[in-house]
């Protein structure tokens, strides 16, 4: 049991953070208010920093798409018998299908598009029209591109994946997708793009896709690759 919390903490740890934050709603409207002014609105979200960062993770996830199908193509083709691509075909299998299940298809499509919560910009709270609503609750309040859950963090926290097939490698892993997932998540906020519960609870789709595919795709550890 509590080798199993050691070795899902990430998970544990965003869990906790997403139960609190909807028993307390007020705690989104509180951290989104630190970067508020009723004046001149979201005060740094046109700040060069953070607008760098916003435009650059489509990018960087097209980028990874791009090299995980490369990578899937010369496995199946030219390289398919080099002993780094025998060892590492399936992984790039599994992570391109994490990006497409989780990323592309919950995230971006199931909750964005269909949650109805507002963004904080949108909120009565920060000179907007619409109703604030807590996390995890399906509303009305915006019809399309939603609030909840965060698809910018959701790149980030995609790199959470690689953690549960480079078992060598899976704390810097864990810590690297945790990290990126955290700080694009801010970069949202900061810009009025979202509360911090969407980032907690996109951080907890993209880890249980990542494990629920890890479970379908790899029933024995003998297949897990280790040259990684």
């Amino acid at each position: 049991m509590l080798a199993n919390l050691r070795r899902h903490f990430d998970l544990v740890l965003l869990t906790a953070l997403g139960v609190l934050l909807v028993a307390f709603p007020q705690i989104d409207l509180t951290v989104a208010s630190r970067f508020y002014d009723p004046t001149t609105g979201f005060w740094l979200k046109d700040q060069w920093l953070i607008r760098f960062i916003y435009d650059l993770v489509p990018w960087v996830s097209r980028a990874v798409l791009a090299g995980l199908l490369v990578f899937l193509v010369l496995a199946r083709t030219v390289r398919r018998h080099h002993p780094f691509v025998v060892a590492h075909r399936k992984a790039a299998l599994y992570l391109l299908l994490v990006a497409l299940v989780g990323p592309l298809f919950l995230v971006n499509s199931v909750f964005k598009d269909h949650w109805g919560r507002a963004r904080p910009s949108q909120v009565v709270e920060f000179g907007g029209t619409k109703t604030f609503t807590r996390a995890a609750v399906p509303t009305d309040q915006c019809a399309k591109n939603c609030s909840f859950v965060s698809g910018h963090a959701s790149a980030g926290f995609f790199f959470l994946a690689p953690a549960f097939v480079f078992v060598r490698r899976r704390r810097l892993w864990l810590a690297v997708g945790t990290g990126a997932g955290l700080v694009i998540g801010l970069v949202r906020i900061i810009q009025g793009g979202h509360f911090l519960s969407d980032v907690i609870f996109c951080g907890i789709v993209v880890y249980l896709t990542a494990y629920v595919l890890h479970a379908l795709m790899y029933r024995h550890r003998a297949e897990i690759p280790r040259l990684a």
